[in-house]
Formats: C-alpha cells, sequence, structure tokens
C-alpha cells in the first residue's frame, strides 16, 4: 500500500493532479472480521484519515467468481438466475436435474450496489466541495 501511495504522489506535478477517491476493500470473507479490522487499522495509520475508507466491502466467493466465468456473467445477472432458481429439494423430488448456482451470489451483488452508491456519493461530495471553493 505504501508502494501505491508513493507511486500517486510521483505523478503529481505541476500540470496534473491525482486525488484519491478513497479506499474499498475487497475478497475478504464475511467471516474475516479481524483480518478486515487489521485491514482497516493498517489504512488508517498509514493515511491518518477516516474519510478515504469506504464502509462497504466487496466480499470473496470463490463459487461465484468460477461460475460468473463459466456462464459469462456478471454477479448481479448471476444473483438473478440463484433468484429465480427452482429449490433443488422441489427438482429432486420431480426427477429434475438441479443445476447448483452460488447462493451468495445475490449477497456479493448486494456489496457492489453498496459500494457503487458509496463511491457515487464520495464524487458529488468532492465535486460540491470544488465547485464550492471556486
Amino acid at each position: 500500500m505504501e508502494r501505491i501511495a508513493q507511486q500517486a504522489a510521483a505523478t503529481v506535478s505541476d500540470e496534473h493532479r491525482i486525488d484519491l477517491l478513497g479506499i474499498l476493500l475487497t475478497g475478504s470473507t464475511t467471516a474475516a472480521t479481524r483480518v478486515r479490522a487489521g485491514a482497516e487499522a493498517d489504512i488508517r495509520a498509514l493515511l491518518g484519515d477516516d474519510a478515504l475508507l469506504f464502509g462497504t466491502t466487496i466480499r470473496a466467493s470463490e463459487a461465484v467468481a468460477r461460475e460468473g466465468r463459466d456462464q459469462g456473467l456478471l454477479v448481479h445477472e448471476l444473483a438473478e438466475k440463484v433468484e429465480g432458481q427452482e429449490p433443488f429439494w422441489k427438482a429432486l423430488r420431480d426427477g429434475k436435474p438441479s443445476a447448483r448456482l452460488p447462493g451468495s451470489a445475490p449477497a456479493l451483488a448486494g456489496d457492489y450496489v453498496l459500494a457503487t452508491d458509496e463511491i457515487i456519493k464520495r464524487i458529488n461530495e468532492l465535486e460540491d466541495e470544488e465547485r464550492g471553493a471556486a
């Protein structure tokens, strides 16, 4: 993370400016609360600013990643299929083949929706600040 901060700082010149919109934690399992808390503490220690850390975390789901790749679907498309699928027990009872889709797809899609909402709000806040300063 320090390397990324150094690279960003090195790109700043009189003609160009880079602003850090925020930091979004990704690839963390929902059960890894201590790991996530440690990562958040490291980020705060490095940057010293809570405002940069988005509240949403994009959870890790290998099953969703694989199924999405195999079917050529985005997470929200896979989530729609999961929500519309027949319960496996019903298909089993009726003697139909049951294609099991990862049940975590809707929650992962929800993470992306929440993250997108936070990012858009942050952009709007920064643009409002910039307009107010002008």
